[in-house]
């Protein structure tokens, strides 16, 4: 399960750069 939390909070913070 940590590795897909992991992967899920990267995702989250990419889309977060892409939006700014």
């Amino acid at each position: 399960p940590g590795k897909a939390i992991q992967e899920i909070a990267k995702t989250m913070v990419g889309s977060i750069i892409s939006v700014k």
